[in-house]
């Protein structure tokens, strides 16, 4: 990432039972997504969702689908 400032789709900030704070910062991924930009979020930390359509397109995706329900129904 070139002088570039990796930025998420969406963070979510949220307390952990025992009071801690954390985070967590996740990207949509869709099939435009290409080797090197999608390396790129993967080395920013972030966490990838993809829809199932779109998911063979691309190598590399985290299938998380229950954190993402969890999170939207909040």
């Amino acid at each position: 990432m070139r002088n570039k400032i990796p930025v998420p789709d969406l963070r979510v900030e949220y307390e952990t039972p025992n009071g801690e704070m954390g985070r967590v910062d996740l990207e949509l991924v869709t099939e435009h997504y290409r080797g090197r930009h999608l390396a790129d979020k993967v080395r920013a930390g972030f966490s990838l969702y993809a829809a199932r359509s779109e998911a063979g397109h691309l190598r590399r995706v985290l299938d998380e689908q229950s954190l993402v329900a969890e999170i939207m129904s909040l």
